[in-house]
């Protein structure tokens, strides 16, 4: 070290000490200088440095907002002893500071960023400018993206953005391959993303790190604890603790788990609702502020954020708030985005600012609608009079009872399509259904069975449509016993023991193939339904009479109802089996693929359940219990006579040899 570096060692020494003495720092000197020194980023001037330090003598303990910036990188490396840095004069985190070229404040790198943001020239974006080509302001993915960046990998001789430039050439993002060590949480062999001090992160480890927030043994406060104390090397502390100031934290609550920007993920909601809502027309501020103050318990802030972050998303939401009327159904559905409008639906529905309405049977009208606007066929009249007339009628009775299901639609939908077929087979004829004969509708039936077609025909003959046919009304074959008992058996030792699939899908299988109960009505299960009796046992109501429940199935329905009752889609309708909407169920869809991933198929597993049930209980009991119709129990309990007879395993079960 030459003579003018040591004095200048000499001289920042002194500085030091003062201040560093007053922090409880002691054994200061030229060693410990020098090795903070050299941890410094860049290498300053010593020279200048000590002038700079001998200028600001309180630079450690009370940093002023025009500190230079060498003696602020020196700061960051005196962390550990107490130093601090200067407050961003816009945020008012300690941090780095740079002259803001706009508002000329002092402010933190963050902050910088975003007082330029502006439009990209290429992907029209608001975010800030990393680079002008051409005349063109482009942010940074559409200047790594820009021809003029790209080079040719060395690896596949293509044209593209270099992830890495090597003395030999660039490597593109394809070829790749970072450097890969054992990441000391998963122990996996991954790419290194951050390091906990020495111990390497993979990239989900990293993130469900910074995400998750415990205790930190120093403070006793819930924060991010992945820092190492400088006075315990060995134990993970929080960033404040560890002498870093605040890091990962919200500007506005302090939250410092669920990140998402410089906000935390409530934080952030709170703020893109006030400002979707500013503008509301004045008939709309009390649906809007109940929305915004119920929406945090109606579903998960990630989940929103990620819906407003959608296209079109949080411009729906401004566009219902400016209305000058009152909401209804139909402005969501002059949205034109139907999943969008389900989602509003639900959360309006759920703060209560939307009147309950049957969404299959609403489905149903408008498709019946557009398919009869349509049919241009001569009988479309005849078509139009019975679907409005005699089945919309009969659907919305039955919706006043109970709520339509997914495959009511779909056989509402089917049986007007093959009705319509039948239209048009008879112009292929040159005939119409006024002129249709025996013979006629019997051809038509051999080639095109159809189930819908005898009631249709029989309203016809009634309303004088049509002439004297007659078609036999279609009855249903018998169920298809595909599965054995040992094989059912199975099935329910597999979803009480194995963890594989979700906690719902395990249960509903449970439900199906212990008590043979058809998805469409376990949806439609509250937890009002489970009840725990004072000697400890648990019943399920699912039909007229309660059902006990097996001892193995509790914990499972126990887990059920600790995770709806948290859940954010189950609100205001407590749904067994919640939707992903906010106050909706599980469509049948949904739970029929859960199950098919494990293995059960549902009508074979009801089918095994039910003709066991009927060989073991009365039709009454049976009836009762099963939340079947009494003729439908009759019928099951015939088949089950029949099946005792002709089923071998079921004669073995009761053959005097095995009593």
């Amino acid at each position: 070290m030459s003579e003018s570096s040591a004095e200048s060692i000499s001289r920042l020494t002194a500085v030091l000490s003062a201040q560093l003495h007053d922090l409880g720092e002691i054994g200061v000197d030229e060693s410990f200088v020098t090795t903070a020194i050299e941890s410094m980023r860049g290498r300053p001037k010593l020279d200048r440095l000590a002038r700079e330090a001998e200028a600001h003598p309180s630079f450690v303990t009370s940093p002023t907002v025009d500190l230079p910036a060498m003696l602020q990188r020196l700061n960051v490396a005196l962390t550990a002893s107490g130093a601090r840095l200067p407050r961003c004069q816009t945020c008012g985190f300690e941090r780095l500071l740079l002259r803001s070229s706009s508002s000329g404040l002092f402010v933190c790198r963050s902050c910088r960023t975003h007082e330029t943001v502006e439009d990209c020239a290429r992907c029209r974006r608001r975010r800030s400018i990393a680079a002008v080509i051409d005349n063109e302001r482009l942010c940074a993915p559409c200047a790594r993206l820009h021809p003029s960046r790209q080079t040719v990998c060395i690896e596949c001789g293509k044209l593209a953005a270099p992830a890495v430039r090597t003395p030999e050439g660039g490597i593109c993002t394809a070829c790749y391959c970072p450097p890969r060590e054992i990441c000391g949480d998963c122990g996996g062999l991954e790419p290194v993303t951050a390091r906990i001090g020495a111990s390497p992160r993979c990239s989900r480890c990293w993130m469900r790190t910074k995400r998750t927030a415990s205790i930190c043994p120093r403070c006793q406060q819930l924060r991010i604890v992945t820092y190492h104390d400088a006075n315990a090397p060995k134990m993970l502390v929080c960033a404040r603790c560890s002498g870093r100031g605040l890091r990962n934290a919200c500007e506005q609550c302090g939250r410092e788990d669920l990140t998402y920007g410089r906000r935390c993920q409530i934080c952030e909601l709170t703020h893109r609702l006030t400002s979707l809502f500013e503008p509301a027309h004045p008939l709309q501020l009390a649906w809007t502020r109940q929305f915004q103050a119920s929406l945090l318990t109606v579903i998960t802030p990630s989940s929103a954020l990620r819906w407003l972050s959608k296209p079109g998303g949080g411009e729906h939401l401004r566009r219902l708030s400016q209305l000058d009327r009152v909401i209804a159904h139909d402005d969501l559905d002059d949205l034109g985005d139907r999943r969008t409008a389900e989602h509003l639906r639900a959360c309006l529905r759920t703060v209560r600012s939307l009147d309950e309405r049957d969404e299959q049977l609403a489905l149903l009208e408008r498709r019946i609608a557009l398919f009869l606007a349509a049919d241009q066929t001569p009988d479309a009249p005849a078509l139009r009079a019975y679907m409005n007339w005699e089945v919309l009628p009969r659907l919305r009775k039955r919706s006043s009872r109970s709520e339509l299901t997914a495959s009511t639609t779909r056989h509402t939908l089917s049986r007007m399509r093959d009705l319509h077929k039948f239209h048009q087979w008879l112009g292929t004829e040159a005939t119409d259904l006024g002129d249709a004969t025996q013979t006629l509708v019997e051809r038509f039936i051999n080639s095109n069975p159809t189930p819908w077609l005898a009631g249709y025909l029989n309203w016809a003959r009634r309303t004088r449509r049509c002439g004297n046919v007659d078609v036999p009304a279609h009855r249903h074959g018998t169920p298809n016993i595909t599965m054995s008992e040992a094989e059912r058996w199975d099935r329910v030792n597999q979803l009480l023991t194995s963890p594989d699939g979700g906690i719902s899908a395990r249960v509903a299988g449970l439900f199906v193939l212990l008590y043979g109960q058809q998805l469409s009505k376990l949806v439609l299960l509250s937890k009002g339904a489970i009840h725990t009796l004072p000697d400890g046992h648990t019943e399920v109501a699912l039909g007229t009479h309660p059902v006990p429940l097996p001892r193995p199935l509790i914990p499972l329905l126990k887990e059920l109802l600790g995770g709806t009752d948290s859940s954010a889609s189950s609100v205001t309708r407590p749904w067994l089996f919640p939707g992903k909407h906010p106050g909706t169920h599980a469509t049948v869809g949904a739970l029929s693929h859960q199950l098919t991933k494990l293995g059960v198929n549902a009508t074979h597993a009801r089918n095994a359940a039910l003709i066991t049930l009927a060989r073991d209980l009365p039709t009454p009991v049976l009836a009762g219990a099963a939340g079947i119709a009494p003729n439908t129990a009759s019928s099951w309990a015939e088949l089950a006579g029949e099946q005792f007879q002709t089923y071998p395993a079921a004669r073995q079960t009761t053959s005097p040899d095995s009593q």
